[in-house]
């Protein structure tokens, strides 16, 4: 009976402590150790073209299939001809145009003289041959006759100067109207404006376009690179500061980059400032559209006590003494994504919980389901 009642003692209390084991919560923890402590500002990425626009139809008419070079993902050239609009009557107009000029040209050249000014030096031929002898006493030609040949030269004088500066005046004129003519030639010239790629195609050859009709969309091969920063954080951000860009779309692969310039205000929805990117050496990898994050390294600390970032919630952090919880109130320092520096409350080599800390309050029990030591 003795025997019996031993048993049945213990069995009692191996129960009673496996039911106890069991109803006690249970939770990870970590050490407090002593490392660097590196403050990291994050922010989200997005790629985009420099530049996108609209190419429109610079005048109506109908679009050439001399010249049409427009497809979609097209790269092109700053200048290089897309395509062309039927130029009507133009080209005629103006090969009227140089015609009238190279002719009033050929009137004025240097070396050629109008017919008034032939005539004019006829005139002052006679009026040089006769000076000696209407000076003559007594005179072997008549004075009055001398007199009418000079009023007919100042004559014909002013008419070959008019003639003359008419003729200059309409060169000029017709220069200006080839002028004219090539600007609406050249009006009707699609151009890109810049290095880039066509992205949509709206006219094709044959179409009939009118003014400011689109004719393709394009954007720039130089892409820009922008980061949205908290405005909590955004003090900690410079120009000229490194940072480590990755994308979703290359997962594990990061991209070595530079602040360029932190724009001065936020946006007024997000309350989010605006931070360019300069990619070291830009690889094809990198694309308009591209989304990711970016990490800044902002400051750094040698020595800090340090704890995961898990383990803290608000300013508390629980301390595991002799199988119980101390919860601490602690001061903390930098802050990143998987580790948190702390200041005051704990000491190198204390036990921190890192899990379920919101089953535990000050003084209770709890079950390590590790060893931090062996860390």
């Amino acid at each position: 009976m003795k025997r019996f009642l031993i048993i049945f003692t213990l069995a009692v209390a191996l129960a009673w402590w496996g039911l106890s084991r069991a109803l006690t919560p249970a939770s990870a923890a970590a050490l407090v150790t002593r490392g660097q402590a590196v403050y990291t500002v994050t922010g989200s990425v997005t790629v985009a073209a420099e530049s996108e626009s609209t190419l429109a139809s610079p005048s109506g008419g109908i679009v050439l299939v001399d010249g049409y070079k427009i497809s979609l993902g097209q790269e092109v050239k700053t200048g290089e001809l897309l395509a062309r609009l039927d130029p009507g009557e133009l080209t005629f107009l103006k090969q009227k145009t140089q015609m009238d000029l190279n002719q009033v040209n050929s009137l004025i050249a240097p070396d050629k003289k109008l017919s008034s000014e032939i005539q004019l030096a006829i005139t002052e031929q006679d009026i040089a041959s006769n000076k000696t002898l209407v000076e003559h006493e007594p005179p072997f030609f008549p004075p009055a006759d001398y007199a009418r040949l000079q009023q007919t030269a100042a004559a014909q004088k002013a008419l070959a100067e008019k003639e003359r500066s008419e003729l200059e005046t309409n060169a000029k004129v017709l220069e200006n109207q080839l002028k004219d003519y090539d600007d609406q030639l050249n009006r009707l010239n699609i151009v890109a404006p810049y290095d880039g790629f066509i992205t949509t195609v709206s006219a094709h050859p044959g179409d009939l376009v009118t003014l400011g009709a689109p004719v393709a969309g394009i954007i720039s091969k130089k892409l820009k690179v922008e980061a949205e920063v908290n405005q909590d954080d955004i003090a900690a951000v410079h120009e000229k500061e490194n940072a480590t860009v990755t994308f979703f779309a290359y997962p594990g692969k990061s991209f070595p980059a530079t602040v360029e310039r932190v724009l001065p205000s936020s946006d007024k929805a997000t309350q989010r400032f605006t931070v360019l990117l300069e990619i070291a050496n830009p690889s094809e990898d990198l694309r308009a559209g591209l989304t990711g994050e970016v990490s800044f390294a902002a400051g750094e600390k040698n020595n800090a006590l340090l704890i995961p970032r898990r383990a803290l919630v608000g300013n508390n952090v629980a301390v595991v003494k002799n199988g119980r919880v101390e919860i601490r109130l602690v001061q903390a320092g930098i802050l990143t994504l998987t580790e948190a520096e702390i200041t005051q409350g704990v000491s190198e080599g204390d036990v921190v919980l890192t899990e379920n800390l919101d089953l535990f309050r000050n003084g209770d029990r709890v079950r390590l389901t590790n060893n931090p030591a062996e860390k």
